[in-house]
This record gives structure tokens, sequence and C-alpha cells, in this order.
């Protein structure tokens, strides 16, 4: 059985990555000027994924930062203990905010157009 653990809006996280990995990556892989930006040679059937990582990666920065946005004043309460100040509104997904999921899936993204790329 697999869990996904979230806390407040982390679970639309994995939403944006499906549609970012699903929907971006394989739409992007049927317009014909996708393989030469992202220099795939015409063995990868779905160059577009890379791309459709990035982009999701993009809007997810957005979303996490305006999830995010409050928890900062809401950590400042002088009456709650370190433990609350911490994980108080704090949106996240496996523990990592929702905002700091976009670096590790445009690091993904990249790392697939060039392996794509190289693999000719």
């Amino acid at each position: 059985m697999f869990v996904i653990v979230t806390k407040g809006w982390g679970g639309i996280v994995s939403l944006l990555l499906l549609c970012g990995f699903i929907i971006c990556g394989f739409w992007l892989s049927t317009l014909p000027w996708i393989r030469v930006v992202t220099a795939a040679p015409a063995s990868e059937p779905f160059p577009g994924i890379g791309p459709g990582l990035i982009a999701f990666a993009i809007v997810n920065w957005f979303f996490g930062r305006w999830v995010n946005k409050g928890t900062a004043a809401a950590a400042t309460d002088a009456q709650s203990s370190w433990l609350e100040k911490l994980f108080r509104g704090r949106h996240a997904l496996f523990g990592l905010s929702v905002e700091y999921w976009s670096p590790v899936a445009a690091l993904f993204g990249l790392v697939g157009m060039a392996a794509s790329s190289l693999s000719a």
C-alpha cells in the first residue's frame, strides 16, 4: 500500500506533478518542434516529458509561495510552543514544503532532457 503523506495543501503537488508529467509531457511530445528544443533523437518516444516537468516546476513554485506566504507571520505568535511554530500553517508533501518540490522537478526535467539528447 502506498501512502502519500501530506499536510495542508501538499496533496495538490502530486496532482500538479501528474498534470505536468502526463498532460504536458505527452501533449508536448506531439508538437513537431519539441525535438528541436529538447535535442531529442527520433527514437525518443516522449521528448516532452522533460519540458513538462519544468513547466510543473514553474507553476508549482508560484503556487507554493502563494499557499505558504502567511506561515511566517503565523509562526511568530508568542503563545505557541516551538513545535507549533514549526508546523503551523505549513503546506508540505513528504515533509518538504510545496514550493521546494519545484527545484526537484526541474532537476529531473533537465536530467531527462540531457539523457534523451545524449542517447542518440
